[in-house]
């Protein structure tokens, strides 16, 4: 469970207690709307994942200095459909290649 100040949140776990995508969506939406979590894609395929907490009012000032597709390419929202520990390699090898063709086709 999470609590901050008055708001309480039961955190739901998918099969086992070391559901880590499950605590993280957790805690996105107990600190919304006033801030996000951000997944920080260049962590994607290393043995710790990397992220980044800023206020909402923040990320829209980054969108707005680098436009919401590139900023969204290196620091992906968290959402409540957020798979992010529990990709297989087969998805990690494929996302990882994904985004080497998008980086250089810019």
């Amino acid at each position: 469970m999470l609590s901050s100040h008055d708001r309480k949140l039961t955190i739901l776990f998918a099969d086992d207690r070391t559901d880590r995508d499950s605590a993280i969506r957790a805690m996105q939406d107990m600190i919304a709307p006033r801030y996000q979590i951000r997944w920080f894609m260049e962590s994607l395929g290393n043995d710790t994942l990397a992220y980044l907490l800023l206020s909402t009012e923040q990320w829209a000032e980054l969108e707005k200095q680098f436009g919401k597709e590139k900023l969204e390419f290196h620091f992906q929202p968290i959402t409540s459909e957020s798979v992010m520990f529990s990709l297989d390699m087969d998805e990690v090898f494929g996302l990882i290649e994904t985004r080497q063709k998008a980086r250089t086709s810019e």
